[in-house]
């Protein structure tokens, strides 16, 4: 009847009477606001970063036009690890000079030859050198969040000590904002980002990849030097791609297949699960790792120089994607004898085989259409929320989850 209240109403006041532990009210408004449809999916973009129609999130159109790759075979995968320093609230480090770029192996990174690159804030106790990393001269391309919300991108970097790190080349944090884009950057075969596409600590462990990925292939068998050796978003090829006796030589036939080239698996496979599944994928991550290539793609930033294919994953203050999958799996990510010894080892070997060329993508039509057209493979990424929750599109409540601005 006309002047009584609604019995959510009645249940709000009765809670204020009572004088109700404010927690239990805030509980009942989250309650209104999911009833609504007022409450926000949201994501933390230290876990995942950039703009919905970033490069690095949106996923492949339902028209994109696919070429097949023809992928030669490789002998392992070795992962190529991005170091991602998401701490912007701790103290200023120098990164200083060093020159001995990828000449030299063992501890010939860590030597501080001056003077400072920059400062960054970035965990004293955090160590990333020869005792750590994979191989003898690894790319190391660092992303490092300043406390003005840009990140700072550089390589081949190193940090042996608590006192200061060290690295070669540095990249203008103006062209990669956390909340905003980030193509280019630190993987120097491409120009392209050291954290966009960068598989993240955590995914794994969720089942669920939601972005696009970045892979290295063997330019001598792989990459087509014509047209200037690359394509969009890449803005340069390697040193010496057209040199036959450079170990950065591109021999492929293929002409779609120029570095920063954005590779996908067809969408007409079936990627169900282990026991269902069209491609014979056997092992959970091959799953987890075919329906983001399905789903969203890779792009190729790099040229490994032998006869491997690469993944880029993951080290830093937050952990190490290689560590996260031997813990969960009980084997290592990077494979060898041909990739034939396990279950991943042949999923790997399997996906890289099956890679297809999106051929229309471009500035305006990314991953194969109007770039902010919805028809895809999956939905775009939700909006960003407050930084360190943690969230990867949680529901949570209007008000209590809003990206810090202006920093």
């Amino acid at each position: 009847m006309k002047g009584l209240k609604s019995p959510r109403a009645m249940v709000v006041l009765l809670v204020i009477k009572r004088g109700i532990a404010k927690s239990i009210l805030l509980l009942i408004l989250c309650l209104f606001y999911f009833e609504t449809g007022t409450a926000q999916a949201l994501r933390d973009p230290l876990k995942w970063p950039f703009d919905k129609y970033s490069i690095w999130n949106v996923p492949v159109h339902n028209n994109a036009t696919y070429v097949f790759a023809g992928i030669q075979p490789a002998e392992r995968l070795e992962i190529d690890e991005d170091v991602i320093i998401m701490t912007p609230t701790v103290s200023l480090m120098n990164v200083k000079k060093n020159n001995t770029g990828w000449s030299a192996g063992g501890s010939a990174r860590c030597t501080d030859l001056g003077p400072a690159l920059f400062s960054a804030p970035i965990p004293q106790d955090f160590i990333y050198s020869n005792n750590t990393w994979i191989g003898n001269t690894p790319n190391v391309g660092a992303s490092i969040l300043l406390p003005n919300g840009k990140i700072k991108q550089t390589q081949p970097f190193a940090k042996c000590n608590r006192n200061y790190a060290t690295s070669q080349y540095t990249w203008d944090e103006n062209n990669c904002v956390l909340t905003g884009e980030c193509i280019i950057g630190a993987h120097g075969g491409s120009n392209l980002s050291a954290i966009g596409g960068t598989l993240r600590v955590g995914e794994f462990t969720s089942g669920k990849i939601k972005h696009v990925l970045k892979i290295n292939l063997w330019g001598k068998e792989n990459f087509y030097k014509g047209k200037g050796g690359f394509r969009w978003p890449a803005t340069t090829a390697d040193a010496g791609f057209r040199d036959s006796s450079s170990s950065n030589y591109y021999g492929g036939s293929n002409s779609e297949m120029r570095i920063g080239v954005l590779l996908a698996l067809c969408k007409d496979v079936n990627l169900t699960s282990v026991t269902d599944n069209s491609m014979g994928i056997e092992s959970e991550p091959g799953i987890v790792l075919a329906h983001a290539l399905q789903d969203y793609g890779a792009y190729a930033v790099d040229n490994t120089a032998w006869d491997i294919y690469a993944i880029i994953t993951e080290q830093g203050p937050n952990g190490s994607v290689r560590n996260e999958f031997k813990d969960l799996y009980g084997y290592s990510i990077n494979q060898g004898d041909f990739l034939s010894g396990n279950a991943w080892a042949r999923d790997l070997k399997n996906i890289f085989s099956h890679l297809y060329v999106i051929a229309n993508n471009g500035p305006g039509n990314i991953g194969g259409g109007p770039t902010t057209d919805s028809n895809r493979r999956a939905a775009f990424a939700c909006d960003i929320g407050l930084e360190g929750t943690g969230n990867m599109c949680s529901l949570l409540v209007p008000g209590k989850n809003i990206s810090h601005t202006g920093r």
